[in-house]
């Protein structure tokens, strides 16, 4: 919405909302008799930035900072402990041993490069293999 309306517009829709009693269909009405240069936003955009400038003091909703994990020495070695423990653990499990988050957990991981990996058995030798796989290889040759 912020980058829709410009702050004089939305100043105006905020008049027109408080001047029409906080009803929304007569602040859109007053607003578009009032400026009808104007693209005319919908119902819901007045009453939306009365509830931003309500809550937090501003038209728009703040952006939320990403905080960066915070992981000790002591949680980095109880994650490398199950690592180690467990290869073939996932981050969750792990997390959920350790009592931390599942972010927590990948950052220590990416930090220390460990990827996940995990053994997949396709393939069974049986008892006649090695001379089959021989016979083979000597009719490539031949």
């Amino acid at each position: 919405m912020a980058d829709r309306f410009p702050l004089n517009e939305r100043v105006d829709m905020l008049a027109a909302f408080f001047e029409a009693d906080r009803v929304l269909h007569r602040a859109r009405r007053l607003y578009q008799i009032r400026y009808p240069h104007r693209r005319l936003p919908a119902r819901n955009t007045f009453a939306r930035l009365f509830v931003n400038i309500q809550v937090h003091g501003r038209f728009e909703v703040p952006r939320a900072v990403n905080q960066r994990v915070v992981a000790d020495e002591s949680l980095i070695a109880l994650v490398e402990a199950q690592v180690a423990h467990n290869p073939y653990a996932g981050q969750r499990s792990i997390a959920k041993n350790v009592m931390a988050s599942r972010y927590a957990v990948q950052a220590i991981l990416k930090r220390r490069a460990f990827h996940p990996y995990k053994v997949h058995l396709n393939q069974q030798l049986h008892g006649n293999d090695f001379e089959n796989r021989l016979q083979y290889c000597n009719w490539m040759q031949a």
